[in-house]
């Protein structure tokens, strides 16, 4: 896809959240799209975002451990890896 494709796509989605605010996934697909650009600051943001509204999604979780992996906090991203663990461990 090309910068000026994702730039459209991310417009459309920020008007989408403001529509319908409490939306999870918009907030997961805006937060995919910044990470396909290498905006992982905010990718992180809106993952967090999204998981305001479903603290036990374990893919969120997963998805934010990613992030910050990525932007190198290993000890950050752990927690969130952890965190993916306890929900399989304790709710499967």
């Amino acid at each position: 896809m090309k910068s000026n494709q994702y730039q459209r796509v991310k417009d459309l989605l920020h008007k989408y959240t403001t529509i319908q605010p409490s939306n999870a996934q918009v907030f997961c697909l805006m937060a995919e799209i910044l990470q396909k650009t290498n905006d992982m600051e905010h990718a992180k943001s809106w993952y967090l975002q999204a998981l305001s509204s479903h603290r036990l999604d374990a893919h969120l979780q997963r998805r934010i451990g990613e992030v910050i992996d990525e932007q190198g906090d290993k000890s950050d991203a752990i927690q969130y890896y952890f965190d993916v663990w306890l929900f399989a461990f304790f709710y499967y």
